[in-house]
């Protein structure tokens, strides 16, 4: 059975900015998640962004090819 997803208020690890985040992970992203921690558009860098959609274009990918199957 799939966890239900709540959204929480807490603030960007960086610059303090209230932000509202998701209890889980979308697209099995859990591992990204921790490792990017809750950082707000301001503060993200490029290569963060980058690595982030990368990551994130990967797991949608693998999620609409396993789910054809």
């Amino acid at each position: 059975m799939p966890r239900k997803i709540s959204f929480l208020q807490t603030k960007c690890e960086r610059c303090g900015k209230e932000l509202v985040t998701a209890s889980q992970a979308l697209w099995g992203m859990d591992k990204q998640k921790e490792a990017f921690g809750i950082v707000c558009s301001s503060c993200v860098t490029k290569k963060e962004s980058n690595e982030l959609l990368h990551s994130m274009g990967k797991a949608i990918q693998s999620f609409l090819i396993n789910k054809q199957l």
